[in-house]
C-alpha cells in the first residue's frame, strides 16, 4: 500500500512516525519534469537555487550538453562509451547501436560524471567565505574550476589524467572569458 506517514519507527515504538521532527512533505507534479526519478524529488531550479526548500532534497538532472561542452569547441571528438557492453566492437557499436548506456557516443568532453553548473555555483557559495580559496584535488571536468570563476573566487585544481586536465582548462578559461 501507499506509505501514509504513519508507519511505526525503526525502534518499534508505536507513539513515533518513521518520518520523525520532519514528516511527509507532498509534492505537487510537475509538468515540466519528464525522467522517472524526478516525482520523488523536487528539481533544482537553474537560476534560483538558492530559493529552494532548505528540507528537501535537492535533485539536478546531469549536466545539459551546451554545460558539458562550454569551451570544449575546439576539442577532437572522440568516441566513448560508459560501460563494458559499449566497448567498440566494429560497425554496430560505431553506429550507436546498443541497448540504453551500452551506446557509442561522440563527445568533445569525455568525462563522465560532469557535474551541473547551477548546482556546483551554489555549492561554491554554500560553503566558500568571501575571498575564499576552492580547491578541488579531483578536479576532473572542471566543474567545480567553471563554477567557481563565475562566482568570483579564485581556484585551485589538481587533476592526474592529461586529457581531464585539458578538458578543465577549457572549460575554466571559458568561464573566465564570459565573467570579463
Amino acid at each position: 500500500g501507499d506509505v501514509t506517514g504513519k508507519e511505526p519507527s525503526h525502534t518499534g515504538d508505536e507513539n513515533t512516525v518513521c518520518y520523525g521532527e520532519f514528516k511527509r512533505i507532498y509534492s505537487k507534479k510537475r509538468n515540466e519534469i519528464t525522467k522517472s526519478s524526478s516525482r520523488f524529488f523536487k528539481c533544482c531550479p537553474d537560476d534560483d537555487i538558492e530559493d529552494f526548500e532548505i528540507k528537501s532534497i535537492i535533485y539536478c538532472p546531469k549536466a545539459s550538453n551546451k554545460d558539458r561542452n562550454e569551451g570544449c569547441e575546439e576539442l577532437k571528438t572522440k568516441k566513448m562509451g560508459f560501460s563494458n557492453g559499449a566497448q567498440i566492437h566494429g560497425d554496430g557499436y560505431d553506429k550507436g547501436q546498443g541497448i540504453g548506456l551500452n551506446k557509442v557516443i561522440e563527445r568533445k568532453n569525455t568525462h563522465p560524471t560532469v557535474k551541473p553548473n547551477s548546482l556546483m555555483r551554489y555549492l561554491c557559495k554554500l560553503i566558500t567565505p568571501k575571498d575564499g580559496i576552492i580547491l578541488d584535488p579531483f578536479m576532473g571536468s572542471g566543474s567545480t574550476g567553471k563554477a567557481a570563476v563565475q562566482e568570483g573566487f579564485k581556484f585551485l585544481g589538481i587533476e592526474k589524467e592529461e586529457e581531464y586536465v585539458i578538458i578543465s582548462e577549457k572549460r575554466v578559461n571559458h568561464a573566465l572569458k564570459d565573467e570579463k
